[in-house]
Formats: C-alpha cells, structure tokens, sequence
C-alpha cells in the first residue's frame, strides 16, 4: 500500500550517509534509504533502493541537500533497516583499522548501539557477520607471507606520518631475516639514554620469526623502544644458550670480585625495575593483540600505531607534561628508599 509524506515533514537536517555491503555511498534521508543514480558536473542524483520506487533526491557535489525526497514512496519507511545498516558499518570500519578481534568488536558495537528490539531481531548473529568481515579485513591486507623472505609493502616501511620505520632488512645468515623497527628521533634518544632496557617476546612473533626483541629507553622517566623481528633455527637455541653460558662462566671465574667494593654488586637502591618496564609493555602487547603469533601485517600495523604513540608521548614530555605516579608504586618506593 503506498504511504503519503507530508512535505513539511521532510527534514534536511536529518540526512546522512553509510556504505553498502559493496563499499557503495547510500544516502538516507527521514529513514529512507537512496543509492546514487548519477553524477552530473553540478549534482548528485539520488534514487530510492526498493525497486519500482522512483523517488529522487538531489544533492550537491559536497553532498548538501539540493532538493526531492519529497514524493510519495510505494513503501513504508523502514528505520530498523537504517540502524543495522549503521551498525554493520561502524564494524567493519573497526575491523579495517583495528587489530582487535571480530568477536571482540561485534560485543562492544552491540553494547553500544541503541537499536531498537526490532532492528535487534533482525540483526546477522556473530558467526553470521563474521565471514563478510574477516573477508574484507583479508582484501584490505597483502597476501600473507609463507616465509621469511617476503616484500614488505611501502606502507608498512614508513610511520604514520610517512617518515622512516623501517631502519634496517638484511640476511646476516643464510635462510634467516632481521627486521629493525623504529624511527630517527628514537635511534638519536637511545644513543643519549643512561639506562636502556632490553627484552624479548617469543608468543608474540609471527610465523616464520622466532622472536620479538624490544629495547627500550628510558627519558623522562619514561620508555621509548626500538623493536627488532629476529628469526633463529630451533636447533641453533642450545648452542646460543650453552655459548653464553660457557662465555658468562668464563667471565665470572677471571673476576676477582674479591678485591671489589660491595656497591659494585649491589643495586638495590637502584629504582629501575624490569617488571615495571619490559614485562609491563608485554602486557600491553597481549592486551592491544589479542593474540599469540599474529600475522605480519596484523604486527606491523601494530607497530606502526606504537610508534605514534611513542612520538606522541615525547613532544607531550619535551612540552612540559609529567607522568603521573601510581600511588601504590610511589608508597612502596618511598619505604624501600627509608630501609
């Protein structure tokens, strides 16, 4: 049955875009939907998605209303439709620009959204969505490498703000890849750093690296890092652990610790502390990932959005800002101090 609009009731203000499943501009407007006709050099011509409805909009170049929407439609305006529309795309625009998980990302949209039990009960389940997300995430992405010898896209070499990320890709063994990650600015704070912290992760790494080596330095009571992907042969692991050892103990018995002062050996009034540092931003990693092993360009986006943050962090520092001390941290510090 047709339905009738009363011109009055058209409101400009409430017009608004999202995307079709095919990446499409759709124009709404009072809970209809319009996908474009056409584009002359002046206008954009909008028409109604319901086949056999002939109601047009039109709107300028810079998608102001220019007019229609006016006319009576063969159907009833359909707001649920709009809302789940919304909702669908706030989550794949999630899924293309962030690392979280899809699951993950359905429960936080769902619990924020304010869809009507109408639109609800017409809304795709989880294992419903999560095929066409997880598909277009893989389409936005290179083909995943199969080895350690892959070309690593020019977006991936370069920061957020187009600068130098990569610093350093070589193959100092045969069948084996060094990948270093970090910017100028922090290779200059970490040549000029006092105390620098370093520490890796191996469930973090994707397929073919073995380990994610992190080194952090330390300004203004605050960590910076450089992060290094560094592939090894598991048959290589005792013969590095056994070297080192065998090194170490060489080391030690040709000291004549003996003859030194106590304050040599002792470095508990030293108020570093490793797990504060290294272990700390290992939980960050696992809570920002979600994942053990993610694949490479899931980490590179990763890295990249660190890097940022660390670039954030030392103009903010540079500009006078302070980093606010636990309270807790601060107290037990404080008695360790007074012992």
């Amino acid at each position: 049955m047709a339905t009738t609009n009363n011109i009055s009731s058209i409101d400009i203000h409430n017009l608004s875009f999202i995307k079709s499943n095919k990446n499409e501009p759709l124009l709404v407007l009072n809970n209809y939907v319009y996908k474009r006709n056409k584009t002359t050099a002046k206008r954009k011509y909008w028409v109604c998605v319901i086949r056999g409805c002939q109601v047009y909009v039109h709107t300028t170049l810079s998608n102001e209303y220019a007019g229609g929407g006016t006319d009576l439609h063969s159907h009833a305006p359909n707001p649920e439709l709009v809302q789940v529309k919304k909702v669908r795309q706030k989550m794949k625009e999630r899924a293309l620009n962030e690392v979280t998980l899809i699951g993950m990302i359905y429960e936080e949209e769902i619990a924020k959204s304010s869809m009507t039990r109408s639109a609800l009960a017409i809304f795709p389940t989880n294992s419903e969505i999560y095929q066409g997300v997880a598909k277009a995430r893989r389409k936005a992405a290179p083909e995943l490498p199969q080895s350690c010898f892959f070309t690593i896209p020019d977006i991936y070499k370069s920061t957020i703000d187009g600068k130098r990320f990569l610093l350093y890709d070589g193959s100092p063994i045969r069948r084996e890849r060094i990948l270093l990650f970090g910017n100028d600015d922090q290779l200059d704070l970490l040549f000029d750093s006092h105390t620098v912290f370093m520490d890796g992760t191996f469930s973090k790494a994707p397929h073919n690296f073995c380990q994610i080596y992190i080194i952090h330095a330390v300004n203004f009571d605050i960590c910076k890092f450089d992060m290094c992907l560094w592939p090894i042969n598991d048959q290589k692991v005792d013969r590095v652990q056994t070297d080192i050892c065998r090194t170490e103990t060489n080391r030690i018995s040709t000291c004549d610790l003996s003859t030194n002062t106590i304050s040599w050996k002792n470095v508990s009034e030293s108020n570093v502390r490793t797990n504060n540092n290294c272990e700390g931003y290992h939980n960050r990693m696992n809570c920002r990932l979600q994942r053990n092993h993610p694949n490479m360009w899931l980490l590179l986006n990763f890295l990249q959005k660190e890097e940022k943050r660390a670039t954030s962090m030392m103009i903010q520092c540079t500009s006078g800002a302070s980093k606010k001390k636990d309270q807790r941290t601060a107290a037990i510090q404080n008695r360790i101090d007074a012992l």
